[in-house]
């Protein structure tokens, strides 16, 4: 909103404007040309961050049936490309009525339009045109188990959203850390105990994504971190093999990066072929992952932690970036 203030700052419908905005109203100010070039800005500069990731686990786990977001990004579908996963995409600002069914299974749902598309929504006019349509799908929805992550609660999807007189199967509010939700979001969902709602505190999206996924999944570490080259491969594989005839060149660097790939999986990933002796001539990225892996799954090996020491020493390196 800052940038709004500065950047717009000699344009007439920004000054007329009180000394503390909200959001929506300074949005208002801009006209949908602006409001697009300055959105691009952020999401041109947007990376995936470590929620993103626990996300996709679970998504290709199979725990997660839709993803409904307010944003304009695309963070969601990179996060899944990484596994080479393409989940059918709806944009509510584009749909005037939902068919009979459910949406597709593991459907991502923008609601508020995408950066790409022909509409973003901001303004409480502009939320309009998706009222129906977003009661339309949470109702058909209503009976899932909701987990509502990073999520203000400040505009008109909430209304909708709050107007579902009970979540079968519960709804949680993940709020940040300690903090109280606002309470518009208290008055009309929390605070309604017919509603099976609840606020679950002390998280922020990293931390509740992570234990989630660890009590799931039971493993410490996303699988793009742990085995990045087999995630990798898994990516080349969806390439059909080159004629060799008519694409020598093409043929033999898709085979060559195959090959690598493959390399890489054996000397960092595949744990059951090494023996804990030959760690003395693994290098120092190895040791790196294979330090990280004890940490995090605290199985720990004395011949094996021996083993490291001793090469740290012959090596005479620092083994371990900082962990949190």
């Amino acid at each position: 909103m800052n940038d709004i203030l500065s950047i717009y700052e000699e344009k007439p419908a920004v000054q007329r404007l009180t000394s503390e905005p909200s959001y929506l109203e300074a949005v208002d100010a801009l006209n949908s040309t602006e409001r697009k070039d300055l959105f691009k800005k952020y999401i041109d500069n947007s990376h995936i961050s470590i929620t993103y990731l626990y996300l996709l686990e679970l998504y290709a786990a199979g725990y997660i049936e839709y993803i409904i977001t307010t944003n304009f990004d695309d963070l969601v579908l990179r996060a899944l490309a990484l596994r080479g996963i393409f989940p059918p995409i709806y944009d509510l600002t584009t749909i005037e009525k939902f068919s009979t069914s459910k949406p597709t299974e593991g459907a991502v749902i923008f609601l508020h339009g995408r950066h790409n598309g022909d509409w973003q929504l901001n303004t409480e006019a502009e939320m309009h045109k998706i009222s129906e349509s977003c009661k339309e799908l949470f109702n058909k929805i209503g009976d899932n188990v909701w987990i509502t992550l990073g999520y203000s609660g400040d505009d008109k999807v909430f209304d909708k959203l709050s107007s579902i007189q009970r979540f079968t199967n519960e709804l949680f509010w993940i709020g940040y850390k300690e903090n109280e939700p606002n309470e518009r979001v208290k008055n009309q969902l929390l605070n309604d105990p017919n509603k099976q709602a609840y606020l679950v505190k002390g998280h922020d999206s990293d931390s509740f994504m992570k234990s989630l996924y660890v009590n799931l999944i039971e493993e410490k570490v996303p699988t793009v971190l742990r085995n990045p080259f087999s995630t990798m491969s898994n990516l080349y594989e969806g390439v059909v093999e080159i004629d060799s005839k008519g694409y020598p060149k093409e043929s033999l660097l898709l085979g060559l990066a195959k090959s690598q790939l493959s390399s890489m999986i054996r000397k960092y990933e595949d744990n059951s072929k090494i023996s804990y002796d030959s760690l003395l001539s693994r290098d120092d990225e190895y040791l790196q992952r294979e330090m990280i892996e004890i940490i995090e799954t605290r199985s720990f090996n004395d011949k094996k932690i021996i083993a490291i020491e001793e090469s740290i020493k012959f090596k005479n390196i620092l083994l371990l970036p900082r962990i949190r």
